[in-house]
């Protein structure tokens, strides 16, 4: 019944209905105290008239009876007294005042007004007649007024208007009457509905407000001891219906968090191992590579103390290689004397060829002389015969002479052939040189290359010895970071065995189990495909 009404409205509507009863409480109260209150001005008024009234009468009888007082005083010859005489005008002046003003006074009723005006006439006529018999008074003349019957009229008027009064009078008591019946009635009326809505209010109050918060005490005393897989049921539309609403929102969004937590804490569990083991192997493995980098460092050592003797003794090298390129140069240069004194051995050999050619020819014609004197000789006979033997003589070392001169020239040709090909050999033997020259200027140049690289080599390894050196300090620190790191992932994992536990404590339903796991799942698919 009251699960669909609005608390809002409900409120609202209450506040107005007590609003509703307590204007009206207060409109029939001030009703009521207005009417009491002109109920008691009026009363009071009239009250006031009435007292003036009486306080009138009671002057009259007392200045009649002041003017009968005189009027027996002189009638049995005493002399009146003056203060009597004072005394009584006053009165008469008092009286005529009061008569006055009372008639002035609103009268409530046109009976009653009537009656005033024509009382008012009546007074005025009888303190006219007491004013006239005092003044006969003050002269010493009887008085024979007839205020009697006046005073007897006035008397039957003022009961009249007394009746007109009483019967005012019960009429205030009546409407008093009536407007307390009237609020007695509505009283009753107000306390019934007010009853009755204290009831209403009572049963929805317990209803809504003391039976739903029950049911939330209920829910956050599991929810307190880790229980999320309780039903938190539908009650209705209004604003605790809404509370339960999304109290169940809370509770899945809670529980599917706490199943999150959970699959999360395995998965760090899992992965902090994971860590620990491969910082380990990551520690082991920069300790290897730090033993290696102190070796690499050692090596390296050596192989610039290497390089350093490369660098000597390509220095060196150049030096012989400078030395050698000036004994190439001389070489070259006696080659080139050798070359010029082979060319002058090769001219002299011609101009001794040339010489022996003369030679050869003198014997050829010397031996044509022999023969011819061998002929004139063997012309001659026995007186030729010693001219014959000498001219014999002569052709023979003509003969020898031509022999030795074709020897001498045999020698000289192939002299001459083998100081040609000497100046050839000689010729090839200065280009060599030259070539060697060039060749070792070359290797002079490259042999200083080399030095020049060896000097930077040895300053790269200087170098390359120092950076190693730094990543032998950088491995260092590297280990020990690893170290650290593994002490941290050692104290994660234990931390996250405490979150484990604590989060075992708490009971969600299967289906947040279920989704926590499959958002899991997709969110590591998620970061294995961005790592790919």
């Amino acid at each position: 019944m009251f699960k669909n009404i609005s608390i809002e409205k409900t409120v609202k509507v209450m506040l107005a209905i007590l609003f509703a009863l307590i204007m009206s409480i207060i409109y029939f109260s001030y009703d009521a105290s207005t009417r009491s209150y002109n109920n008691f001005v009026s009363s009071n008024s009239l009250s006031q008239q009435m007292l003036l009234m009486g306080k009138a009468r009671y002057q009259m009888a007392v200045i009649r009876a002041n003017i009968n007082g005189l009027d027996g005083q002189l009638r049995v010859n005493e002399k009146p007294s003056a203060k009597y005489f004072h005394q009584t005008a006053e009165y008469i002046e008092i009286t005529r005042e009061e008569i006055y003003r009372w008639s002035d006074t609103e009268k409530l009723t046109q009976e009653g007004r009537a009656l005033a005006d024509d009382m008012t006439k009546r007074f005025d006529e009888l303190l006219d007649i007491f004013t006239g018999a005092l003044d006969k008074l003050r002269k010493g003349e009887l008085t024979t007024h007839s205020a009697s019957v006046k005073m007897d009229e006035l008397n039957d008027i003022t009961m009249q208007y007394y009746a007109v009064a009483n019967g005012i009078e019960n009429s205030y008591i009546d409407i008093a009457k009536t407007s307390q019946e009237r609020l007695m009635l509505v009283s009753i009326s107000i306390g019934t509905v007010v009853i009755l809505l204290f009831i209403f209010i009572l049963r929805w109050f317990s209803h809504t407000f003391i039976g739903n918060i029950k049911i939330l005490i209920n829910i956050f005393s599991k929810m307190s001891q880790g229980d999320l897989s309780m039903r938190v049921e539908n009650h209705g539309t209004n604003e605790f219906g809404q509370l339960f609403n999304e109290m169940n929102k809370m509770k899945n969004s809670l529980s599917h968090m706490i199943a999150s937590v959970k699959n999360a804490v395995n998965t760090i569990s899992v992965s902090a191992s994971e860590i620990a083991t491969g910082n380990t192997d990551l520690s082991s493995r920069t300790e290897e590579q730090a033993s290696a980098l102190q070796e690499t460092v050692a090596s390296m050592e050596q192989i610039k103390t290497t390089v350093e003797k490369n660098a000597d003794n390509s220095r060196e090298a150049s030096k012989l290689a400078l030395t050698a390129t000036a004994s190439a140069q001389n070489g070259e240069n006696v080659m080139d004397s050798v070359v010029e004194t082979m060319s002058s051995i090769s001219e002299s050999a011609k101009k001794i060829a040339d010489i022996n050619d003369i030679i050869n020819s003198i014997a050829n014609q010397t031996n044509i002389l022999s023969l011819n004197a061998a002929v004139e000789a063997a012309r001659a006979g026995e007186q030729g015969r010693g001219f014959t033997v000498v001219a014999s003589e002569v052709r023979s070392l003509a003969s020898r002479s031509a022999e030795a001169a074709k020897e001498i020239n045999d020698l000289i040709t192939h002299s001459v052939n083998k100081v040609h090909v000497g100046s050839q050999q000689v010729a090839q033997a200065g280009r060599s040189m030259s070539e060697i020259v060039t060749t070792i200027n070359q290797v002079n140049d490259f042999m200083q290359q080399i030095a020049l690289a060896s000097n930077e080599q040895s300053m790269g390894i200087n170098q390359i010895a120092l950076a190693v050196s730094e990543m032998d300090t950088v491995t260092q620190q590297n280990a020990a970071l690893v170290e650290e790191s593994a002490a941290i992932t050692a104290n994660m994992d234990d931390e996250a065995h405490q979150l484990a536990k604590l989060v075992s404590q708490f009971t969600v339903d299967e289906e947040s189990e279920i989704l926590s796991r499959f958002d899991s799942t997709q969110s590591t698919e998620v970061i294995d495909t961005q790592e790919k």
